[in-house]
């Protein structure tokens, strides 16, 4: 079988998974649904995970993908996620410890532009005020 995961910023890629070569297994594990295994032969399937990974086997590689607010579905051999974010490990501790490290950046980076936002704001009411546009 095949794996694709999607996110917004397109296609998740791992060094230790190639996504044109086919996996052995996969196990899926959500919060809500709990685990499940999917083999080549599975019947078609889908499910939401709101926060759980799935656990690739392929040969003697392992890796696990930590998924946020995604859509799984099984058919013809393919699986494939469309989730929100998505991170992968060697392992799941791996897997979420990026995550985080990289929801934490994002955030850094968002209270940066937000200041720089603030700044311009100011700057552009200071500037309205100095020049008495709007006035009669």
């Amino acid at each position: 079988m095949k794996v694709i995961v999607k996110t917004h910023s397109g296609m998740v890629k791992s060094d230790n998974i190639s996504y044109k070569d086919d996996v052995d297994s996969v196990t899926v594990s959500t919060e809500k649904t709990g685990e499940f295994g999917i083999l080549d032969n599975f019947i078609p399937t889908i499910c939401v995970i709101e926060n759980g990974y799935i656990y690739i086997k392929r040969n003697n590689e392992d890796a696990y993908i930590v998924i946020s607010n995604g859509i799984l579905e099984f058919k013809d051999k393919v699986l494939t996620i469309v989730c929100r974010e998505a991170h992968v490990g060697k392992t799941k501790d791996r897997a979420k410890e990026l995550m985080d490290e990289f929801r934490a950046k994002r955030l850094d980076d968002n209270r940066k532009k937000l200041v720089d936002y603030q700044k311009l704001e100011n700057e552009l009411k200071k500037s309205i005020k100095k020049t008495g546009a709007g006035q009669l």
